[in-house]
């Protein structure tokens, strides 16, 4: 009986766990800007990214999270250079009350073009709120993170770097689908009578599955 039980429980171990693990597809429209204040004049780039991720549920209150995108940046008529751009992330999420989840983690950004490469290390934290809309059909979402830390070697630390986002989730059954826009900016001290300021927005629909029965 006792062996019997043992493989039971080996048997529903790896169902379990994969119950608890969900898988995500993304595809976003983004605009990257940046503007030499007092200058007037702003650098403008835009592109469609691809991305995907996993969600593990650790425990009933712990969730971590990896995702990945990558795409290219077009410059636009005032002659900004191409660049690709990718992005690794790793975050957790723990729950505070039911409808606001605490987060943190962080991002390792790479843009690169035919005359430079430049990196970016980002540390995040703050909380997502849920919402019910439609009667509970779906969710709204109203997401804030402050950056402690954002470390890019030609810039040096910021003054000032946030992220809002705004959206809704859909859930039928085991699959999930988020639409959020989101906007991150950075504002780099002054250097020489100038100020570097950046903006990066996306508009980004999310298709979640959870894997298992």
């Amino acid at each position: 009986m006792r062996l019997a039980a043992l493989g039971l429980a080996l048997a529903a171990a790896p169902v379990a766990a994969q119950e608890r693990l969900t898988g995500k597809v993304a595809v976003s429209s983004v605009e990257h800007r940046a503007r030499a204040v007092p200058s007037p004049d702003v650098e403008r780039s835009t592109g469609v990214f691809l991305g995907g991720g996993v969600q593990y549920q650790v425990t009933g209150w712990v969730s971590v999270e990896l995702d990945v995108w990558a795409g290219v940046l077009r410059g636009g008529p005032q002659g900004t250079i191409d660049r690709d751009a990718a992005q690794l992330s790793l975050s957790a999420g723990v729950p505070a009350t039911s409808w606001l989840t605490v987060e943190g983690g962080v991002e390792r950004r790479v843009y690169s073009s035919v005359v430079a490469r430049q990196g970016w290390t980002i540390v995040r934290v703050g909380a997502e709120a849920h919402f019910d809309l439609l009667g509970g059909a779906a969710a709204g979402i109203a997401r804030l993170h402050y950056l402690p830390s954002v470390a890019v070697r030609e810039l040096g630390p910021p003054d000032f770097a946030l992220v809002a986002a705004a959206g809704m989730e859909y859930r039928v059954g085991p699959a999930t689908l988020r639409i959020l826009y989101d906007v991150e900016r950075v504002d780099f001290p002054e250097r020489n009578g100038t100020r570097w300021i950046e903006e990066l927005s996306a508009l980004s629909v999310t298709l979640g599955l959870r894997l298992g029965r």
